[in-house]
């Protein structure tokens, strides 16, 4: 699987579980945006960037690092 395909994955999972808890969720019309999705929690928008990180048992390793 490439980067891509495992960040649409990302993506549609983080939109299910949100869908499925009752949220409004928004996406972006045009890609390369800061952000993913969006959440429209009634009184607020958040923001929402999705990631993809492998499971180890309970454990999900994340590699960090920052730029600017």
């Amino acid at each position: 699987m490439n980067s891509n395909q495992k960040g649409a994955i990302a993506e549609a999972a983080a939109a299910f579980h949100a869908i499925r808890a009752g949220i409004t969720v928004l996406e972006p019309v045009a890609e390369h945006c800061r952000y993913d999705l969006a959440f429209d929690l009634g009184h607020r928008i958040i923001r929402v960037q999705c990631k993809w990180a492998p499971r180890k048992g309970d454990v999900i390793a994340v590699h960090l690092s920052g730029f600017r």
